[in-house]
């Protein structure tokens, strides 16, 4: 048995790693983006780089994100993709692509 403390502390822990590992930190404005799920502590953790500003994003991001975790403890796989797919459209209107974009980082789960 784990206290919740210290579950969150290994999700956080592992996806800082794996943000670092995959590269995300080093796209060229700064605003990569990790979703990381953890399904045997059954958590999702939304880690930005400091190009992204979170507070900028609004009470939907939060939403989202705590939509997210929600559909991973509750192994809702649709409710999880639905959440995701949530994200694109408050990112968009905070962060537009602008013409000039290029997708420095691998779309396929990792």
């Amino acid at each position: 048995l784990v206290r919740e403390r210290r579950l969150q502390q290994s999700v956080n822990e592992a996806a800082r790693i794996a943000f670092f590992d995959l590269g995300i930190s080093r796209t060229s404005g700064r605003n990569g983006l990790l979703v990381f799920v953890s399904t045997f502590e059954q958590r999702a953790l939304v880690l930005t780089d400091v190009g992204i500003h979170v507070a900028a994003l609004g009470p939907q991001w939060h939403d989202a994100c705590a939509a997210l975790s929600a559909a991973v403890k509750a192994r809702d796989v649709n409710g999880f993709e639905r959440a995701l797919e949530g994200l694109g459209p408050i990112l968009r209107e905070h962060m537009p692509r602008s013409a000039d974009d290029v997708n420095e980082l691998p779309d396929e789960v990792q």
